[in-house]
């Protein structure tokens, strides 16, 4: 394996200034884009535009009316909210105990992972139907 490094001669006439001033050219200026400064946004109000040359104005949407009381139809009718005493209420279970609250919560952490891989299984299994 021979690492043998071979020198390329330098051509002699270019020399460091005309390297220099190579790199330091300037770029060919880009035209420049937009509005020019100092222009104004709108035209004068008092300007001359003929008609057509205008944006047309937007219509406003018609405003409702409401109907003339000599309207043939009848207005639709309303549903009535049940009044409260016909409901059915059931009757309020007495609080849970303290003791009671503590063991469903020690349940539903205890069987959590369980939950998670069955969940994890259904969605595989959609995967492959």
């Amino acid at each position: 394996m021979a690492d043998v490094i071979e020198e390329i001669p330098i051509e002699e006439a270019a020399t460091m200034e005309e390297i220099v001033a190579e790199a330091t050219e300037t770029p060919p200026e880009k035209p420049k884009r937009g509005r020019p400064r100092g222009s104004k946004n709108k035209t004068p109000k008092n300007a001359d535009v003929p008609e057509e040359a205008k944006a047309p104005k937007p219509k406003q949407p018609a405003k409702r009316r409401p109907p003339s009381p000599q309207s043939e139809s009848p207005p639709p009718l309303r549903r009535r909210r049940a009044p409260v005493a016909e409901l059915q209420q059931p009757e309020p279970a007495p609080p849970p105990d303290s003791r009671q609250i503590a063991a469903e919560v020690l349940q539903l952490l205890s069987t959590r992972h369980l939950d998670l891989r069955q969940a994890k299984r259904e969605k595989y299994r959609t995967w492959f139907q």
